[in-house]
């Protein structure tokens, strides 16, 4: 069986994804999330860095696109929330990346939602999402 980061298969939205992939599926998805963010943003809660957080952004992701892509009749609220979330993974992933004041100045004038704190979105580095995409299909 592949390395579990923090629980995801059977806590939080991990089994809604189960629901989608199968459990085999999934821990090969979460374990494929790991690996490809290796070096990445990892979480940090009370000051420590958490084992296996690597990819935790891209697990996220993951789940979000599988509950978008269940939805029998997407609304216009469910598809602005799902873009919200990648947004903000996204517009996150590049600030980690960017120490610069100038880039991090472009990137709160591209997503201006990146000044907000949101402890439950993880970042997702440069092109993760569409290397996501790619492994999926």
């Amino acid at each position: 069986m592949a390395r579990q980061g923090i629980n995801d298969v059977v806590s939080g939205r991990g089994p809604g994804v189960v629901a989608v992939f199968g459990f085999e599926r999934t821990n090969e998805l979460f374990e494929w999330c790991r690996v490809r963010s290796a070096g990445g943003p990892r979480l940090v809660l009370d000051g420590h860095v958490i084992p296996g957080s690597e990819g935790r952004g891209l697990r996220q992701f993951l789940a979000d696109l599988a509950q978008l892509l269940t939805e029998v009749s997407p609304t216009g609220q469910v598809v602005g929330d799902f873009c919200e979330r990648s947004n903000y993974r996204v517009a996150q992933g590049l600030l980690w990346e960017n120490g610069l004041l100038e880039v991090r100045n472009n990137i709160y004038q591209v997503f201006p939602g990146a000044k907000s704190i949101r402890f439950d979105l993880c970042a997702v580095t440069s092109g993760l999402m569409a290397d996501l995409w790619e492994h999926l299909v």
